[in-house]
Order: C-alpha cells, then structure tokens, then sequence
C-alpha cells in the first residue's frame, strides 16, 4: 500500500513539475514587421502573422498585442513613432520596449519584395543583454500568396526545427519545378496560342493526293500546311505533373486549294521541370470521299460510271449488268465532303526563353485505311497572373 502511495506521490509531483515548466517559458514581444515594396501587407497584417505563427512554435509565451499596446510608452528622444506605436525595428527601440512591458525576448524582423524575389529577416532579441539570439535571412521566389508558409518556414529554421524540404524547395528553388504552390500568383506554364506546321499523308491516300483530278486525285504533293490555335486547360498540377485537356480546331491544304478543317482533343500530361509532354486523343476532320469501284486492272471509277458504260442509248430496252466488283468508299477530290475520325498520339517539348516559348510537337493520326504524321510549331508568352 505504501509503495502504491509512494508512486502515486511521484506522478502528482512530477506532472505539478512538468505543468509549472511549462507555464515558465520565457516571454516574447512580437512588434509590426518591417515591409518593402510590399503593397499587399501592412507592417501591422505581417507582425500579426509572424505572432500567430511564432506562437504555434511552442518555444516562447507570446504576448498577446492586446497586453502590449497599453504598454509601450513614446520614445522621449525621437517622434518618428507615436504613441502605443509597434513600428519598432531597432535593438535599441527593442529592448527598451521590451524593459516596458516586461518581456524576456523580442522579435523583430522585416519582409521585401523585389522584381524577383521576396527577403525575410527575422532575429530574437534577449532584452537583458541587449544581444541578438537568434537571426536569419532567408530569399524565396516571388510568390506573394504563399508569405505564410514563407515566414512559418523561416521562423521554424531560424529556431533549428525541421522544415518540410518539398515545399522550401518548391518556394526557394526557381525552375525547380512548377506546382499549384509556385505556379500561382506568377508567370505559369501555359502553350496556349497558334500552331503552324506540315502534314505528310502515308498509305493509300499519299498515293490517290498525287493521281490528276480525272482519276479522283488532287494532282498535288502529300504534304501540307497546317495552320490551327491550341487551347489549354491544366485541371491538375502537382509537383512536376500536370495533367492537360486541349482543344485544336485547325485547317489543312490551303495552299494547294484545298480546305480540310479539323478539330482535336487532346488529353496531354506535361513535365513541368523539362517541358516534355505526350498527348492523345481523337481528330474529327472534313474531307471529300466518294463512293466507287476498283476495275480488274486496278483503275479506280465513281459507282456512277457502270452504268453510264453499260447505257445504250439506242436501246432502251437494254437491261443493266449488275457491278461485278464491290462498292468502296475513299478519298476522292470529285466526292462529298464527310466526317473522318482518327485517333492521334503526339510527343512534344518546349523551348524556354525568358517569359517566351516555343513549343514543339510531332505526331501521328491512326486511321482505318490510311494515316498522317506531322510536325507543328507554336509562339507564346507567358502571361502575369496577380
């Protein structure tokens, strides 16, 4: 029974002990943070925010500014600051504020915003001594939506805690990767924009586009201009993944008098880190097909002409001899136009240079009889999204 009261006694002192240690953290004043170029924050919006944050750290016992304010008496040597102000950056402004309303540590610091980049600064200040204990400097991307995890991430490495490496890399790294983190307030990725190119036709159709109009060719070369717009939609974007819907209306042959207008749709998923991309989907196209027949010396005829050959105008009488040879249809410069289906497979990579790019994409159109292969080229520049 003893030994049972003696363990209970320990557990109650030790758990009295933890609590009171607890409650005996050193204090910290956390003050308005400086601000440069920074429009979107006030030096008031930053400290508030470096507070809340430095307070989830568990390392200090953060005033709150609602203890502080009553406190902090005008400086008697300067009026740079009025009253019950919290525009206070200097050791000496610091540790004398900190001598006001009693704490044991304060913290100061200041956020800039440049073309390219945002610099925190952050430092402890141990009041007694007057001497810094704590300072870092830390240069991210210029990401201004993510200032959040920017100041949790220095404050964490300023106080030697562990830092999530994916995210400091994604906010610190540029070109690293693009991400919905980094991607979003700041030029992103989009090859949105016209595309130019040319077409080679291959099977049967290469040979029926270079027979004379007679015989239901184009009396052309197979290969053509093509010239369309791409439009883009990212519905994912993660790490170096993004995940692509686009949309091609585009015209083939103009000039060779020739009108073939498609429209393809494309699922494409693109590396963010080397612009490589591989697209597929299908391609729905307009083209002239007519129906005929091959003749037992392989000449092509339009269904039609059996029975203009086997008319007679003398004899009316005269019945027709069915078609021996069976009725096909193909590509023919003298039919209708119908709807062609395909199905497409691209590969293609950007070149980057500066807020321009240039992408580049071959491809393949898979169909029944016959298919396509192409190269295409586009032009666009990265547009600023605030």
């Amino acid at each position: 029974m003893k030994n049972l009261q003696y363990l209970v006694l320990t557990i109650l002192m030790l758990a009295t002990s933890y609590s009171i240690g607890q409650n005996n953290k050193p204090t910290c004043a956390v003050l308005n943070i400086n601000q440069v170029g920074l429009s979107s924050y006030t030096p008031d919006m930053l400290g508030n925010l470096t507070r809340r944050e430095f307070s989830k750290l568990g390392i200090y016992e953060i005033l709150y500014a609602e203890d502080i304010r009553p406190l902090i008496k005008k400086d008697s040597t300067t009026t740079r600051y009025p009253k019950n102000s919290f525009n206070c950056y200097s050791i000496q402004c610091l540790t004398k504020a900190g001598q006001e309303i009693g704490a044991d540590k304060m913290l100061s610091g200041q956020v800039e915003q440049m073309n390219d980049a945002i610099i925190i600064s952050f430092r402890v200040i141990d009041v007694k001594s007057q001497n810094v204990e704590y300072s870092i400097t830390k240069e991210y991307l210029n990401l201004n939506d993510q200032l959040k995890n920017m100041i949790v991430l220095t404050l964490r490495e300023m106080m030697g805690l562990y830092n999530d490496k994916e995210l400091e890399d994604l906010l610190i790294k540029k070109f690293n990767r693009e991400s919905y983190i980094n991607t979003t307030g700041i030029n992103r990725l989009n090859l949105s924009g016209t595309r130019m190119g040319v077409v080679t036709m291959l099977g049967s159709n290469k040979e029926i586009i270079k027979l004379p109009e007679s015989q239901g060719g184009f009396e052309s070369v197979p290969v053509f201009f093509n010239f369309g717009y791409q439009f883009e939609s990212q519905y994912l974007n993660q790490g170096r993944i993004q995940g692509l819907f686009e949309f091609i209306p585009s015209i083939t042959g103009l000039e060779q008098g020739l009108t073939m207008p498609s429209i393809t749709i494309l699922h494409g998923i693109r590396d963010n880190k080397t612009g490589f991309e591989f697209a597929f989907g299908p391609t729905f196209g307009m083209a002239p097909f007519a129906s005929g027949y091959y003749d037992s010396n392989d000449d092509w005829h339009l269904e039609s002409d059996w029975e203009q050959q086997q008319y007679n105008p003398n004899d009316t009488s005269q019945l027709v001899v069915p078609n021996p040879y069976p009725i096909v249809k193909r590509l023919d410069s003298r039919g209708k136009y119908e709807m062609t289906t395909g199905f497409i497979l691209g590969l293609g990579f950007s070149i980057r240079s500066g807020n321009i790019n240039i992408p580049v994409n071959v491809y393949t159109v898979l169909q029944k009889k016959s298919m396509r292969t192409g190269i295409s080229l586009g032009i666009n520049a990265k547009k600023q999204h605030r």
